[in-house]
């Protein structure tokens, strides 16, 4: 995302008072595009469609949506995460021919992997075949649109991309509402819904297509090289397939537990918990937000002025001094979003009772809200640590904490869940709060010895592994089919 975080951020810096809430606004599009549009939308038909539709059927509807959003996001992760590796890579190697052959690539694999998870796993659970068909139609278009989300950091054109999401909204609701009024079915609805999610992959697609025009040979060559990466990068797969996970394991702890009911579709959830913690989550989205425009952007001139300085066989003590000003720069930029988060956190759990009413939530859930948005405030940090680590290909530490975090995700919540409703929500505040701190001290230790690392990893590998795979590809690609070019 720093490519259109630069973008955003020479926004925010224009002469006028709009300009910074306009870039905060496109940032938070940018970074929580899918998250956003689920949440909005769902209130949003909840609310206008609620006179006259069943109960049953509304919240059948809610949970396969639900459902498909956790699922497209798991199935997604390892493949989205490798696909920007190697577009880093392409850009790096000025190789943008090689971009929109990986972005068909990624479509396909996520889109087809995610709906026939979908597809098994509702199956599985004994929803009819028409809601289940539905339902993985949803899941792999929200897998496109992760996938379309990962590829526009390269695109830098912030405003089509929020137009799309808008205008998807904007097309889901009134879809589905009207849907629910003449066709009150699962199903029927769940199709209206994806109308809105289908403009909004036209929308990205559209434009990274057109940033990338260069003509495609045979899709399979691509599709393998993707796989390829995969393989290659399995610690980087592994690491954001468990970092998917871990987003998810509280909920799904819980939806186990005492506070857990079975929907008359076959479907868990915890309403209880659920509607506490995914609107304390809406918390973080400013921090998310500064983290596209200022963390990033920041952090990567310096890191780029950096490894700038070795290609240039800078001297030691030059090497040493970018590298201590890229470590200062890093950890000032995350304290003060850091900082302005937890002013916003502060606020929210004193205001908490109001947020109450606003959200249709009971007293009763307080606590959780309380604890979620305090436990938001750390997963930030922890997110943008990790985050951080992957530019200095730290693979096996991304694991790791992603690992430590999914672990304590699942232990401490069930001990909450045991304890009883009164400590729901600690369990994730608890997880969030150790992560976080460990995640901030091993970006620490890895910016205090960025150079003795750099130089190690580069005696250990193979000069211009990366590159010569990149070439060996293409030449395969123009013996077989003429090129991706």
């Amino acid at each position: 995302m720093a490519g259109i975080g630069f973008q955003l951020r020479r926004l925010s810096d224009e002469d006028n008072l709009l300009a910074p809430m306009a870039s905060i606004g496109h940032a938070a599009i940018i970074a929580t595009g899918p998250w956003i549009f689920t949440v909005t939308a769902l209130q949003l038909i909840t609310s206008f469609s609620s006179r006259f539709i069943p109960v049953e059927t509304l919240g059948g509807f809610r949970l396969v949506i639900i459902y498909s959003f956790a699922l497209s996001l798991v199935v997604t992760a390892p493949v989205v995460i490798v696909a920007a590796r190697m577009v880093g890579d392409a850009i790096y190697l000025n190789a943008y021919h090689r971009i929109k052959p990986l972005y068909v690539a990624a479509l396909l694999l996520s889109g087809c992997g995610a709906g026939a998870v979908a597809l098994f796993v509702y199956i599985m659970f004994g929803l009819p075949l028409k809601v289940a068909m539905a339902g993985s139609s949803c899941c792999g278009l929200v897998a496109l649109i992760w996938v379309g989300l990962s590829f526009c950091g390269a695109v830098r054109d912030y405003v089509t991309i929020t137009f799309g999401f808008i205008t998807g909204l904007a097309v889901a609701v009134v879809g589905a509402v009207a849907t629910a009024r003449s066709v009150p079915e699962v199903a029927a609805i769940i199709y209206a819904f994806d109308c809105g999610l289908v403009i909004i992959v036209c929308t990205l697609s559209s434009r990274i297509l057109t940033t990338f025009p260069h003509p495609m040979g045979d899709p399979i060559k691509p599709l393998q090289a993707l796989c390829h990466g995969i393989r290659r990068f399995w610690l980087l797969a592994l690491g954001g397939f468990i970092s998917a996970l871990a987003i998810w394991a509280d909920k799904w702890v819980v939806w186990s537990g005492p506070a857990g009911e079975r929907h008359a579709l076959g479907l868990f959830h915890a309403p209880f918990y659920d509607s506490a913690m995914f609107t304390a989550c809406l918390v973080a989205i400013p921090a998310l937000a500064l983290f596209v425009t200022h963390i990033e952007t920041a952090f990567f001139e310096k890191h780029h002025a950096y490894y700038k300085a070795i290609r240039n066989h800078a001297t030691l003590r030059q090497i040493e001094q970018i590298a201590a000003q890229l470590s200062q720069e890093t950890f000032r930029s995350i304290s003060n979003i850091t900082l302005i988060q937890a002013a916003i956190c502060c606020m929210a759990v004193l205001v908490a009772p109001s947020l109450i009413e606003v959200a249709g939530l009971q007293y009763r859930q307080i606590g959780i809200l309380r604890f979620g948005i305090l436990g938001s405030l750390f997963q930030f940090v922890f997110f943008a640590s990790t985050s951080l680590l992957l530019f200095f290909e730290r693979y096996a530490h991304f694991l790791a904490l992603q690992t430590t975090f999914l672990v304590l995700q699942v232990v401490l919540t069930a001990i909450s869940v045991r304890l009883g409703p009164a400590y729901y929500g600690t369990g994730n505040l608890i997880a969030c709060l150790s992560c976080g701190l460990l995640a901030a001290a091993v970006l620490e230790r890895t910016l205090k010895n960025l150079t003795y690392n750099t130089f190690r990893s580069a005696s250990r590998q193979q000069s211009g592994k990366i590159e010569n795979d990149l070439l060996e590809f293409d030449q395969r690609q123009r013996r077989t089919t003429g090129g991706l070019s």
